[in-house]
Parts: structure tokens; sequence; C-alpha cells
């Protein structure tokens, strides 16, 4: 007769359970340390003189509703009195400001030469067409290429709030939102300033605080910029309103 094989040992459940726990905690390390929350804010860039706040998300954006109207303009003209950025980069079409980068190297822009210190400013911004990644926004506080700030979102869900000074571009504050419209619906840009201190709002959810030390009054700029290598991006400005900041 042959010998009897012993029978293959078994794992009691307890062990069982351990192991699955322990694989299970590995996953969710792996899961933290390489694909973090999108929706998370980012640490902002370490700038000398600027102080960036993340409140609670449930502060609202102040109305411009009653507050005193300093500039307003729904496009609705085929022509106006704004500077566009030449060989049709920005045109009157539909009701709207259209700003198309198609250039190599080439920022589309428009501006209407004004000047605004304290304010509360709400305008509508729809990505159009072109490439995943593309930049559009608006500057503020403009006084020369050189000296602004900058609100900034792209069609991929993340936004850069930063500020141009004296030549040197300070990233104040770069994060994904999930409140950004990633799909060609409207996002709606909101932006309240006073003194050094600025509040940034995206479709209504609120984004940050900055306090930053830079100009004091300035033009604004809509700005629409293609990534580099693709052929275009195309963003539609309107409903812009610019009122005085509430006085306390």
């Amino acid at each position: 007769m042959s010998e009897s094989q012993p029978a293959p040992r078994r794992l009691s459940r307890s062990v069982l359970f351990v192991i699955l726990a322990l694989g299970g905690l590995v996953l969710v390390v792996l899961l933290i340390v390489f694909f973090p929350r999108r929706d998370s804010l980012a640490e902002p860039t370490a700038t000398p003189g600027v102080i960036v706040n993340v409140l609670p998300n449930t502060l609202a954006p102040l109305s411009t509703t009653g507050l005193p109207l300093l500039y307003q303009d729904n496009f609705e003209a085929t022509q106006g009195s704004w500077e566009l950025s030449q060989r049709d980069q920005a045109v009157y079409r539909e009701g709207a400001l259209i700003l198309n980068d198609n250039l190599y190297g080439e920022a589309a822009w428009a501006r209407p030469h004004l000047r605004f210190a304290d304010f509360v400013l709400d305008v509508d911004a729809r990505w159009l067409g072109g490439a995943v990644g593309g930049t559009y926004g608006l500057q503020f506080r403009h006084q020369d290429a050189n000296n602004f700030y900058a609100f900034l979102v792209r069609n991929d869900g993340w936004f850069t709030i930063a500020q141009n000074k004296a030549e040197e571009w300070q990233i104040l504050l770069e994060s994904f939102s999930l409140a950004i419209s990633r799909d060609g619906n409207t996002n709606h840009l909101h932006v309240e300033a006073t003194g050094n201190n600025f509040r940034f709002f995206i479709n209504d959810a609120y984004l940050a605080d900055v306090q930053s030390d830079g100009p004091s009054s300035g033009d604004i700029v809509f700005f629409a910029q293609k990534v580099e290598g693709t052929e275009f991006i195309e963003v539609a400005f309107d409903n812009l309103v610019v009122a005085l900041y509430p006085q306390r």
C-alpha cells in the first residue's frame, strides 16, 4: 500500500481576514500616494509678501445689484470701444466677445482701456473649442504687460490665481475645482478687489482669498491662450459687470 498523502492545510478564517485587511490597507495607501484627490486645494507657491487663505466654502459672492455701477457690457454690438488683438483673434460675434488664439507664440486678448481700483466683477466665459488644457480668463488691475493680476481657468478643471510683478510671473494659487465646467457650459468668474485683498469665486463657488502688494488700480483684460503644440482655443466672454466695492 502507498502511503497516504497529508491533507493540505487550510488557512483559518482569522488569518484570511488579516491578510485581506492588510491588502486593503496597502491598496488605500497606494491610491492616496499615486492618485491624490484633485478637488483638494494645492499648496500655494511661497511668494514673499503674499498671503493665500482658503476659508470655509460656505462663503457667498457679493452681489453687484444695488452697488454703484462702474462699467457694464453685454457685447451685443457688432463693434465696440475695446482694443482687440490683431489678425482676427478677437471679434464681436453672436452677442459675445470671442477670443480665438490660433497663432504660435501669441495669446488672444481684448481690453477696454479703463481703470478700476476697488470693485466687484462678474463675467461669463465659455469654452467654444480647441484642445483640452487651454487657458482663459481675465487680468485685472492691469497697468502694463509686466504688472497685473490674473484669474485664469482651464477646460480641464484647473484654475490659476497669479500676479505679474515687475516682469516676474508669480503663481499665487493653482488647483483643481469641481465647480469649473469642463464640457462647454458657461463658467461664471467673480472677483472682489479691495485694497490689497482679493476674493475669487467660480460659478458661485468660493475658491480663495489672496492678499498681495501690487497695482492699486488698472485695466481689465480678457485673455485666452492655447496649449503649446495645439491648433487653437476659442472662448466667448459675455455679461461683464464691474461695480464699486461696497464701502464699510
